[in-house]
């Protein structure tokens, strides 16, 4: 039959096969219609072949079964594949929605100059300031804009809300020039040229207040009296700025990340205290300035701490410095101290340029590349400082008739450098010299001379220079 079949196959076409298979069917009649009306019992094989069929039919019944189901399961996606791209269509939706938001065209917000009038009014009257009594003023909320101060012997309180500018750099926050008695407390200014500007000011108070992201956070132009505490100036170009400007303090402030911390200009009289500095270009620069203090700062992590130029008459005194480029340094300065400061993990501690008449006392310098550096500068006197474990300790160039007496020199890798220079190292017996701690290994032999602290035999340092009365104990 299957040979019939595969030929019925081929040939059905042809007029021999048609022909073929006519005659197979006839004789498949003839021979039907001769066979007998009982039924024909089938043998065994006949059975088993039809059970084997049977068997194959359901075979092959619940493969293409199992193929669907397979191909209905491929086609469906996990529980988890599905919760996800119903989430990232539902974030899609969101995001678009939100672009769709702050991309509509919004009516820009008014830029308002705010006054306080000589007469006390505010203008305009809907500022949101209001007046309160005892020439006391409040926010009560953000404003966008600046601010005019045209009286005195004022009070105004920020409430802690903002000053908003424009990034201007001819913009101006807080302006109190001409004011007197004035105090700005708890407000919070942003992206002005200049946060607060005192010109021709006195004895105005500037008191916990914030500046950020300003050209200059406050200046101070021919202003004198006047007093800055506890403020906070981060992000700006200048934090400080006075300019022939006298007689103010600058106290407990924080100012970071500015380029630069502290700046004076032909000022004088200046007092700059517990301030805290940290990661600026330059901490605090006085130039041209005459009789200022500063001190018990705590500065770090700047490029240059403090710095002076062509300044005279000036203190710095008990100041923390550490983690900085450079602590502390003066070229072309003349008279000033620089006394009691603690300065440790600077790469240089106190540097002098070109620099005269200079007190260095009772500093404690460690852990620096130079702890203190003289260069083409004379007559500078350095006693009873700490100079520990440095990879030099002092280092001397080009400078000449400077005196170095009881400091201690500890553990340095080169407790002396000098270089075309010729110093005093001591000031006679008993008062004696420096005290040196490789001494007893350079001078195994030597002796203290009775109970006199003195060392008997001198430290050599060049053939231009030597301690000669060596002291026993730092």
């Amino acid at each position: 039959m299957i040979d019939f079949l595969e030929f019925e196959y081929n040939y059905e076409n042809s007029l021999i096969a048609q022909r073929f298979i006519r005659h197979v069917k006839n004789f498949s009649l003839s021979v039907n219609e001769k066979m007998p009306k009982t039924k024909r019992k089938k043998s065994w094989r006949e059975n088993q072949r039809a059970r084997q069929s049977k068997q194959q039919n359901t075979k092959k019944t619940q493969q293409i079964k199992q193929e669907k189901a397979n191909k209905t399961k491929s086609r469906q996606l996990p529980k988890g594949k599905i919760l996800l791209a119903i989430a990232l269509i539902v974030l899609a939706f969101g995001a678009y929605a939100v672009f769709q938001y702050t991309t509509m065209p919004t009516t820009p917000k008014a830029f308002t100059i705010v006054r306080i009038r000589a007469d006390g009014s505010v203008d305009p009257s809907n500022a949101s300031i209001s007046i309160l009594e005892n020439n006391h003023y409040a926010f009560t909320d953000d404003i966008y804009g600046s601010f005019v101060i045209e009286r005195d012997d004022i009070t105004v309180d920020g409430a802690n809300y903002a000053l908003q500018g424009q990034s201007n750099i001819s913009s101006v926050g807080i302006d109190l020039s001409g004011r007197s008695n004035v105090t700005i407390k708890n407000t919070r200014l942003k992206d002005f040229g200049l946060g607060f500007y005192l010109y021709s000011a006195s004895n105005n108070v500037l008191s916990r207040n914030n500046v950020a992201d300003s050209n200059i956070g406050v200046e101070l132009d021919f202003s004198s009296g006047n007093i800055m505490d506890e403020n906070g100036i981060t992000g700006c170009g200048g934090a400080i700025g006075l300019y022939e400007s006298s007689g103010n303090s600058l106290e407990r402030n924080t100012l970071t990340r500015n380029q630069y911390g502290v700046s004076l200009a032909n000022s004088s009289y200046n007092s700059i205290s517990e301030n805290t500095i940290t990661n600026s270009q330059r901490a605090v620069r006085l130039s041209q300035s005459f009789n200022n203090s500063v001190s018990a700062n705590f500065l770090y992590q700047n490029d240059e701490c403090i710095f002076m130029d062509n300044s005279s008459g000036n203190i710095v005194s008990d100041n923390s410095i550490t983690n900085n480029n450079e602590a502390i340094g003066l070229s072309k300065s003349s008279d000033n101290k620089v006394t009691q400061n603690n300065l440790a993990n600077n790469q240089y501690g106190i540097g002098l340029e070109d620099s005269l008449n200079t007190e260095i006392s009772g500093n404690a310098i460690t852990n620096s590349s130079v702890a203190i550096l003289l260069y083409q500068s004379s007559s500078n006197a350095l006693s009873g400082n700490y100079l520990a474990n440095s990879e030099n300790g002092l280092s001397i160039e080009d400078s000449s008739i400077n005196m170095v007496i009881h400091n201690s020199f500890e553990s340095n890798t080169h407790q002396v450098l000098s270089s075309g220079s010729e110093s005093i190292w001591d000031a006679g017996y008993p008062n004696g010299g420096n005290y040196w701690s490789d001494y007893q290994y350079l001078y195994p032999n030597a002796k203290e001379v009775g109970d006199s602290g003195i060392w008997d035999t001198p430290y050599y340092i060049d053939e231009n220079n030597q301690d000669n009365y060596p002291r026993v104990r730092g």
